[in-house]
């Protein structure tokens, strides 16, 4: 589960990609972008449809992948399109589509949009403290001892 510091620094690092002052290649960023997300429970959610298909995200998920894996797995269809190009392209489902700055700036404001909005609902529906969490763990480990 994420805390609201996981989603503020989530929310950080993709404005800092989108930003660029590193000046990233396009595959350096997308890169960092996709591995971004795969730290995100969500992550088969806000994949899909860009880098993956629905069933593609049904059949991962019935193979137990979780998002860092998953993020693996799309980053192994991204290549440069040839030696000499800098365009990036994702083999997607049958085809290649491209991979431009205006689409991964997109990708980044629709998963920045989402974290905060996430934070901002986990906030006001009051999510479990870090403190709440570290309670429930207590008590579920004690109960642990009885079991055996």
């Amino acid at each position: 589960m994420m805390t609201y510091d996981d989603y503020d620094m989530m929310y950080e690092r993709l404005m800092y990609l989108k930003k660029n002052q590193n000046n990233l290649s396009l595959n350096e960023r997308t890169k960092k972008v996709i591995e971004e997300i795969g730290k995100h429970p969500d992550a088969f959610e806000m994949y899909k449809g860009v880098f993956l298909t629905p069933d593609q995200v049904k059949n991962l998920q019935r193979f137990g992948i979780n998002g860092k894996q998953a993020s693996q797995y799309i980053l192994n269809q991204c290549e440069l399109r040839t030696k000499n190009s800098l365009e990036l392209t994702y083999r997607y489902y049958g085809y290649v589509k491209p991979i431009t700055p205006a689409i991964l700036n997109q990708v980044i404001d629709d998963v920045a949009t989402r974290v905060q909005l996430e934070n901002e609902y986990a906030r006001t529906v009051h999510a479990p403290s870090p403190q709440d969490e570290k309670e429930d763990q207590l008590t579920l480990n004690e109960l642990g001892q009885f079991e055996h």
